[in-house]
Order: structure tokens, then C-alpha cells, then sequence
């Protein structure tokens, strides 16, 4: 039986995360961003695509709570009395992802806000005796009612 591989915008995009990394794929003749990164533009077919990092910045656009994870979030004790969240994510440079959403009430996804600023975030852990790092989405910094930024 031959082993599925990766697609090689997968690859990029997995190799960023673990470097604690967003990256899209941006067509060079459109212009579109695309996350995961694509070796083929979605919008305009073409095969110019190039990778790029990305800020981590965005607005949550919605989230739900999860009460019956896969079996390697149970073994870490998510579950129907611990459920956790995962959210559409806004990124500042346009595209939406979907994402774990960590350091929010996941008990209570009603007293989320909606548009509330989040930035990227990442979390090592093992499954089934490997060592993986995961893309997340928090609550962004603030100071004075304003987001910090990167070098800001």
C-alpha cells in the first residue's frame, strides 16, 4: 500500500506552524491569498503561487463548543463535561481559517464576543507518542483599547 504524501502547500504550511509560523500562498498573477498554501490558484488557476508569512492577527468570526472531540483530545480530558472551541478566524490580510480557539470560556460560548481581535498561538504536545506542534487562535493583546502589533 503506497503512503498518501502531503500536498506541498500543506507541507509548507505545517513546517511553518512548527516554527510557530502562519504562512499563506499568494498568486503572483492575482494576487489571492490562500491558507493552507496552494500549489494551484483557486481564483485564476495559475500555478504561480508563492508562500509568505503572514501577521497571526485577525477577528473571530464565529465559534462553537465541542463536546465530543476525537480520540486523542479525549485522552488529554476534553469531553462532554470539559468541551473545548474552535472558530472561524478573520485574518488581517483577508483569508479565514478554522482554528482551535484557546484562553476563552468554552463553558460559556455565548459571553464570546464576535469580532473580538485574536492572534495566532501554538501548543506543543504529543499524540500517540509523537511530538506535534498546533495552530490556535487567542485573544490578542491590548493596550489602552487599542491592539498591540507585531514590532509595534
Amino acid at each position: 500500500m503506497q503512503q498518501q504524501q502531503e500536498a506541498p502547500g500543506v507541507l509548507a504550511f505545517q513546517q511553518a506552524v512548527v516554527q510557530h509560523k502562519l504562512v499563506a500562498g499568494r498568486c503572483r498573477k492575482c494576487n489571492t491569498l490562500h491558507v493552507p498554501p496552494r500549489p494551484l490558484c483557486g481564483a485564476c488557476s495559475s500555478l504561480d503561487v508563492a508562500t509568505e508569512e503572514l501577521s497571526g492577527y485577525g477577528r473571530l468570526l464565529g465559534v462553537t463548543a465541542i463536546h465530543l472531540p476525537p480520540t486523542f483530545m479525549q485522552r488529554e480530558g476534553f469531553g462532554r463535561e470539559r468541551p473545548y472551541l474552535a472558530g472561524v478566524v478573520e485574518l488581517d490580510e483577508g483569508p479565514r481559517i478554522t482554528a482551535r480557539i484557546v484562553c476563552m470560556d468554552a463553558l460559556k460560548p455565548e459571553q464570546i464576543a464576535i469580532g473580538a481581535r485574536v492572534m495566532a498561538m501554538y501548543s506543543e504536545r504529543n499524540v500517540d507518542g509523537k511530538p506535534r506542534t498546533w495552530l490556535a487562535f487567542g485573544p490578542a493583546p491590548q493596550t489602552h483599547g487599542s491592539v498591540l502589533t507585531r514590532g509595534a
